[in-house]
């Protein structure tokens, strides 16, 4: 049930994330991406426009039959049940490791061990959340703080996304950090499906769900324009300077 909430409710990425991904790894046709933790596929769709092949590895049964749906008419996708620390991958079969959303769920030490099997260009991995931003909307500030008073462990797990410690000991060292904005318009339909994927939230037939719901209403009625409010993110991408050479040699 989640899962198929996920997919409808959670926000996609902007252009610009797949133009840095392209520049920064010199990701080019015929490459090789793992898409690690892929979920339902939201991540991984991005990938079409470059030509590249991926394979999304994602642990949850659920998760996966969404995106098998979504890529069932896509060759250049390959839906694989696997996690970050044994992704059944061979050693050496892809060109670039990223995660989106999901890093937080992995041990830290056993991905970077698995993360440097599977990889051809040594230190080609990114790490990517989007985080919302509620200083840029009185909608997203208001959002936060249902999600606050009412998500259970939500604080822990969204100070967990890009927490220092577990990306040294991923990268190694302290990465590079790149933002990009990514807003995004939203109907109250979706932000129910978004509330129902969350794994901190009550669920529908739960104690407090029906007051979430209520309350979510009158914040959307409050600041909608039209059908939709602005739920303000930042995309935020931790990685580590590339390390082969400029070119396409492997």
């Amino acid at each position: 049930m989640r899962a198929s909430h996920y997919d409808q409710g959670r926000p996609s990425y902007p252009p610009a994330l797949l133009d840095f991904y392209r520049d920064s790894f010199h990701l080019a046709p015929g490459d090789r991406v793992a898409d690690i933790g892929s979920g339902t596929g939201i991540h991984a769709a991005l990938f079409g426009a470059l030509g590249v092949s991926v394979a999304a590895v994602e642990p949850n049964e659920s998760m996966r039959r969404v995106a098998e749906e979504r890529f069932a008419h896509d060759s250049w996708v390959r839906v694989l049940s696997g996690s970050a620390e044994s992704t059944t991958l061979p050693d050496d079969s892809v060109d670039f490791v990223v995660a989106a959303q999901a890093f937080h769920w992995f041990d830290p030490a056993a991905f970077r061990v698995e993360t440097r099997r599977i990889l051809s260009r040594p230190g080609a991995t990114a790490l990517v959340w989007n985080i919302r931003s509620p200083l840029r909307s009185e909608f997203t500030h208001g959002y936060e703080v249902l999600l606050q008073e009412w998500g259970t462990g939500y604080r822990e797990i969204r100070e967990s996304w890009g927490e220092p410690a577990a990306l040294e000991r991923f990268f190694g060292s302290p990465p590079e950090r790149v933002v990009f904005p990514n807003d995004q318009r939203i109907a109250l339909s979706a932000l129910e499906s978004m509330i129902d994927s969350s794994s901190y939230m009550p669920m529908r037939n739960q104690i407090g769900s029906d007051q979430v719901r209520r309350h979510l209403g009158v914040l959307f009625e409050k600041h909608a324009d039209g059908e939709a409010v602005t739920l303000a993110y930042d995309t935020v991408v931790y990685y580590a300077p590339a390390r082969w050479p400029t070119g396409r040699g492997r």
